[in-house]
């Protein structure tokens, strides 16, 4: 195999490996992204490697290489950082939700609100004793963006950025069914669910994706 060939193949091999690594961040598995990354970084220096016999002469460009990598890494974790930080205060208003939902299903015989999404929270609001404002049914990512409802006029999907599908009952049966949760693009490949049950999900990625094919109707 001549020197053109194997370089070539080298390359080839590193660019395979910098796709893997970026489907493994897609399906959430940092870590392995991150070692294939350094493996493609790897197989791209070897070519330069063989042709000055196998001595990495220019050691100013391999710190380069790894000092871009760890720059690009550094800047995905701090945008990860924020991205949770706005997960966080969206599950904080989809629980004050799940809270006025409860309420409502305590006064009647443990069923949820009947209908859905906007026209459920509608009856939310109209209660005397209700324990959510127009804000809260708006996603922490997404004020400003969404309108906000007020008292002078119905709500309408435009003023929610949740989704809630009525019909449920507060009952041991429907424990693992998806009470509220994040329309899609209120986060970036992530959403937060709460199930009848009480529990809290913080859904990314691949996770995030099948389970809007899954529950998301129109």
């Amino acid at each position: 195999m001549t020197e053109e060939k194997l370089k070539i193949k080298i390359l080839l091999i590193a660019a395979i490996l910098l796709s893997c690594s970026i489907a493994c961040l897609y399906y959430g598995k940092v870590y392995w992204s991150f070692a294939g990354t350094v493996s493609a970084v790897i197989c791209g220096i070897v070519p330069a490697m063989k042709r000055n016999g196998w001595k990495f002469k220019r050691f100013k460009e391999l710190i380069t290489i790894c000092v871009m990598v760890c720059l690009l890494y550094g800047i995905w974790f701090a945008l990860e950082v924020y991205q949770q930080a706005n997960l966080c205060c969206c599950s904080s208003n989809q629980v004050l939700i799940e809270y006025s939902l409860r309420q409502y299903a305590s006064e009647n015989d443990g069923w949820f609100p009947d209908k859905n999404g906007a026209e459920a929270f509608q009856m939310l609001m109209l209660k005397p004793d209700k324990m959510i404002g127009y804000g809260t049914l708006i996603c922490a990512n997404q004020y400003g963006a969404v309108p906000k409802g007020n008292a002078n006029h119905p709500l309408t999907e435009d003023n929610v950025s949740f989704i809630y599908h009525g019909g449920l009952r507060d009952t041991p049966e429907n424990a693992d069914k998806p009470l509220i949760w994040d329309k899609p693009g209120n986060h970036h490949f992530s959403g937060v669910v709460i199930y009848v049950g009480g529990e809290i999900r913080i859904l990314r990625y691949k996770k995030w994706e099948e389970f809007q094919k899954k529950w998301n109707k129109e």
